[in-house]
């Protein structure tokens, strides 16, 4: 079952995003700073969390930068155990679609997204738009 999240569900929310972070490697998180930004998250009405027993898709509204009046999604972090995730995705979209989305925006991460991901967001009507470089800088 595939529902909304709420403010209680901060814990599960934070310990699958926490799961995704080590399995696709990106920087360190303690499981406390998944909590705090989970629980900023789940507070604001511009997030659309949803959540099924052992998956997550959390994404956040926003305007472009330069068209504000122009409304999409960016997916920040997507993570299924439970083999829910094409209901997490279809959640997600029609939760943009409710909020007067005109689009939205999935990551995928080249190292780690396996090709069965790309092949289910271009079959639903995604296509490739941008690439992004990381450098670490030390800091």
């Amino acid at each position: 079952m595939i529902r909304r999240a709420t403010i209680a569900d901060t814990l599960h929310v934070a310990t699958l995003g926490h799961k995704f972070i080590e399995a696709a490697q990106m920087p360190a998180a303690t499981i406390e700073h998944c909590i705090d930004f989970c629980a900023r998250a789940l507070s604001s009405d511009q997030c659309g969390c949803f959540v099924s027993d052992g998956g997550v898709i959390l994404g956040v509204l926003s305007g472009l930068y330069y068209r504000p009046d122009y409304l999409q999604v960016s997916e920040l972090f997507w993570w299924a155990e439970d083999g829910m995730g094409k209901a997490l995705l279809a959640a997600l979209e029609d939760w943009g679609r409710e909020m007067g989305a005109k689009e939205i925006n999935m990551s995928t991460l080249d190292y780690f997204t396996h090709k069965k991901i790309e092949t289910l967001l271009e079959v639903r009507g995604y296509e490739l738009r941008e690439k992004t470089f990381r450098k670490n800088l030390g800091a």
